[in-house]
């Protein structure tokens, strides 16, 4: 069962914070986007896009207090299966960062569907 969707954010949206909330995880740094991007991207569920499909992924799980509850790096072949076993594994879970392991820059957000 497919228990996760990601969603892109359009420039709007985008602040140098990843975490919006007043939470110890709040962090900034260089968010990049492309030219073209000017709308949400909302990906079917259970869906890796190319931008994650190809390199190493830190996952950060978060509850709805914004605290962190569980975090992996996995390769990208085995983002999804992490993503499901993550959300599928504690209900607290509300929502997952994705990171590129190694430069650290954040790619998406991963959202629990209900």
């Amino acid at each position: 069962m497919t228990i996760f969707r990601l969603t892109g954010r359009s420039p709007e949206q985008f602040s140098p914070l990843f975490q919006l909330t007043n939470s110890p995880y709040r962090a900034s740094g260089p968010i990049f986007i492309r030219r073209a991007a000017d709308r949400q991207r909302i990906e079917p569920p259970g869906h890796i896009p190319p931008c994650v499909a190809t390199r190493l992924i830190s996952l950060r799980a978060y509850d709805r207090a914004h605290m962190m509850a569980q975090a992996d790096v996995v390769a990208c072949i085995q983002a999804s299966d992490a993503i499901e076993r993550v959300v599928a594994g504690n209900a607290a879970v509300r929502y997952i960062h994705l990171h590129n392991a190694r430069q650290g820059c954040y790619s998406c957000l991963a959202e629990r569907v209900e």
